[in-house]
């Protein structure tokens, strides 16, 4: 269950700027946020498919979400029925929403859908601060290549990155030191075949002189286990951003969530390479929306046994039928937060 504190309602806040406490207007409106998530698959011409079944995720609740949802919009196209829209479990704490569909027409090559995602945000990050100990716990696993910060060569980066917590040394201290680490030592880069187990991005560097080159969810993965690995519960958080999505960005980002032992507080490394604060993220005043939390999503499919999608920015579909090819796939994203909803600032730095 997850609650909101009468912190929440403070008429002052204090937000932590590079080491230096100062006060600072926080955003504690609640605003109600609303993102439409369009996929389409087109299969070559000569493929029969039977059947289609499809995953998108379920937002979790967390630090600045709540009472989120995700529905589907608008029906598949008129040759499919619609056999099943069931709610699964998807590894620990998370849960994806499958689809199943048949097809009428044999001469149906593609499946489209629209899946709506609502949730109320607030940039403030006042909610979940309730403890929910599964949450917690699963925060300091380690059980894939993404989560293996008990390696070997891990211990070794953290000894030379300096990246120990010290005797005395608060958790949100220690998450601040590791923001300041992470996010100048490596260089932001995505590619879509990008490599972004733990491995490749703390193990043995071939060319010390050249800082490792990776994106948000590469420097949210090392984040992750460097808090773990001091026993400090910290989870990774896949987003979109609340904008339209267009042919320069699919609006996608990835944060961070550590435990300070009172309530999670979200951190954005790769934002700190353009001047996001620790304790803020990029896209806090226009909104984001998380759409799951953690990596490697196990997805129950009928007919092929459980499959694993690093993660579910985009919807994940699979057929049955004849041999055939993928010819096309694309998503858009149109997302808002509702204007007509009259959010209220509940702290001025001069107020009226």
């Amino acid at each position: 269950m997850h609650s909101v504190s009468n912190d929440s309602k403070l008429q002052k806040a204090w937000r932590w700027f590079g080491g230096k406490n100062e006060p600072s207007a926080v955003d504690t409106s609640v605003r109600k946020f609303q993102g439409d998530l369009h996929f389409q698959l087109a299969i070559s011409p000569q493929t029969e498919v039977r059947e289609w079944v499809a995953f998108v995720s379920i937002p979790p609740a967390c630090s600045f979400q709540q009472n989120a949802t995700v529905e589907l919009l608008s029906p598949p196209p008129t040759s499919t029925n619609v056999m099943e829209c069931k709610v699964l479990p998807a590894g620990s704490n998370r849960q994806v929403l499958r689809i199943r569909l048949t097809n009428k027409n044999k001469s149906q090559h593609d499946l489209w859908m629209t899946f709506r995602f609502c949730s109320e945000y607030c940039s403030a990050s006042q909610f979940e601060t309730a403890v929910d100990d599964s949450r917690v716990v699963a925060a300091l696993e380690a059980n894939n290549d993404e989560y293996c910060w008990k390696e070997a060569f891990f211990a070794e980066f953290l000894q030379r990155m300096n990246l120990q917590q010290a005797e005395n040394e608060p958790a949100a201290a220690f998450a601040q030191r590791v923001f300041n680490i992470l996010s100048k030592y490596f260089r932001y880069k995505w590619t879509p075949s990008l490599d972004r187990s733990l491995r490749a991005l703390c193990g043995p560097l071939i060319a010390p002189a050249k800082p490792p080159e990776t994106d948000c969810g590469g420097m949210s993965i090392a984040y992750c286990n460097v808090l773990r690995s001091q026993g400090i519960p910290c989870r990774i958080l896949t987003c979109r951003y609340c904008a339209d999505s267009s042919e320069q960005s699919s609006q996608c980002h990835v944060v961070n969530e550590f435990w300070d032992g009172e309530r999670w507080r979200v951190v954005d490394v790769s934002g700190g390479q353009k001047g996001v604060a620790f304790g803020s993220m990029l896209g806090a005043k226009t909104g984001l929306i998380c759409l799951h939390e953690g990596v490697n999503l196990p997805l129950e499919t009928p007919w092929f046994g459980v499959k694993t999608a690093h993660v579910l920015q985009n919807p994940v579909a699979y057929y049955t039928g004849s041999n055939g090819t993928v010819v096309a796939s694309s998503t858009r994203w149109y997302a808002a937060l509702k204007p007509e909803d009259n959010a209220t600032l509940l702290f001025k730095e001069n107020p009226a």
